[in-house]
């Protein structure tokens, strides 16, 4: 990301998306991303990548975050256990079906990982 925001060239651009092709990023993603990434790069601003690991996502999406392996959800959650249980407990399922499941859909087996 560094070396796109600091450079002036379309080759540049051309590059990023061949480097999150091949990291695997869906097509769409990438799309949606190149305007917010060439603001930052015309403006000289820098940029920190800040996403989840891809298989914590998918692990998530198909189990749940209490299936994360604990060092992966200490990474995105302080107090995983706890946020977890607070989730669950019956005084709070209104808030947590909507707002914290609102849009959620969970994947399937036949899901692939670039939907």
């Amino acid at each position: 990301l560094g070396s796109y925001t600091s450079s002036s060239l379309k080759k540049a651009q051309e590059e990023l998306v061949q480097r999150l092709v091949k990291a695997g990023v869906p097509q769409l993603t990438i799309d949606h991303q190149l305007p917010i990434l060439e603001f930052a790069r015309s403006r000289a601003l820098p940029l920190l990548a800040v996403a989840p690991e891809p298989e914590d996502v998918l692990t998530v999406r198909r189990l749940g975050l209490q299936n994360l392996d604990a060092e992966a959800r200490s990474r995105y959650v302080v107090d995983s256990g706890g946020f977890i249980q607070w989730t669950q407990e019956p005084r709070n399922k209104l808030y947590t079906e909507r707002s914290l499941l609102k849009d959620f859909v969970p994947m399937n087996s036949s899901s692939s990982s670039s939907s």
